[in-house]
């Protein structure tokens, strides 16, 4: 039961035994109480045999004869606990604690353009990364779940190794890193974004750069996965937050964070690698200077 709710896709879920049988529009009306009555649980009188007899049994009312329902503040509240996987509830806790830090810490974020990054659809979310606050702004602010892609060396820390995996963060290798780390984790994005999940990645791959530049130059591996896919790449812009955290200090500094969501679009396949790199650190680029 647990594996064929994890891989439910839809709002309802109808629940049957093996033997069971359906009248034919049996779901249809289920369906229609469950909406019109608000209830996130609805049965239905059923036929079962019982010492030899045929006998209705199950809830009933004189207002529904047919169809009863669950709709208390106690239940609706264990429904929004329970109904998410581990995944969704390690995501609703960090955003959470993002939150509660930032607020703590005097952390002001300011964002623009979030109605840009679409819901119910393959993502890549592309953002540069000054610092390592990053993470909470994202988790603070992002509209929908998402997963982070990191460089596999957050795996191979002791207790970052086990958060980062109970998150879902999917591992990636470098070019200087065994082929083998670099496919494993390809097959592993590429089921992330069939399956119309958000990743978050950090195209530069560090966060050294250049003096008197605002972020590194790009990797390739960002806009290759783009061209594969098809899917589209939503450019994001972030700065304060190295004012907010400096590189190699652990206590938050008060101030403003802020950040921009560019609109989405798709890399071409036709073109080169590079050449789609640039294209995509050019629409980052030109949302950091908007801020």
């Amino acid at each position: 039961t647990n594996k064929a709710l994890d891989l439910t896709r839809g709002k309802w879920i109808a629940y049957s035994d093996d033997d069971d049988v359906f009248t034919p529009d049996h779901i249809e009306k289920l369906l229609r109480f469950a909406q019109k009555e608000r209830y996130e649980f609805v049965s239905a009188l059923y036929e079962a045999e019982r010492n030899g007899k045929r006998v209705v049994v199950g809830y009933k009312s004189d207002e529904h004869p047919e169809f009863g329902g669950h709709q208390t503040w106690l239940w609706r509240s264990y429904l929004n606990l329970f109904r998410y996987n581990p995944v969704e509830l390690f995501h609703r806790l960090t955003r959470f604690c993002s939150r509660l830090l930032l607020a703590v810490g005097l952390v002001k974020v300011e964002i623009s353009g979030l109605e840009n990054i679409p819901r119910g659809e393959g993502v890549l979310i592309a953002a540069n990364h000054p610092a390592f606050i990053d993470f909470l702004v994202h988790y603070s602010v992002m509209p929908r779940r998402f997963r982070f892609v990191l460089a596999y060396t957050f795996f191979k820390v002791p207790i970052i190794s086990s958060l980062v995996a109970r998150m879902g963060y999917i591992p990636l290798g470098d070019e200087k890193r065994r082929k083998i780390i670099v496919l494993s984790s390809g097959a592993a994005i590429f089921s992330a974004l069939k399956n119309q999940e958000a990743l978050l990645v950090f195209p530069e791959g560090q966060r050294r750069r250049l003096p008197g530049q605002p972020m590194a130059f790009f990797r390739n591996w960002t806009a290759r996965i783009a061209q594969a896919t098809g899917v589209p790449v939503v450019p994001i812009a972030l700065k304060g937050s190295e004012s907010v955290l400096p590189k190699l200090k652990f206590i938050l500094h008060p101030g403003k964070i802020r950040v921009a969501v560019g609109k989405p679009f798709c890399l071409s396949e036709d073109i080169s690698a590079e050449k789609a790199t640039l294209e995509l650190q050019n629409a980052i680029q030109d949302l950091y200077e908007t801020l």
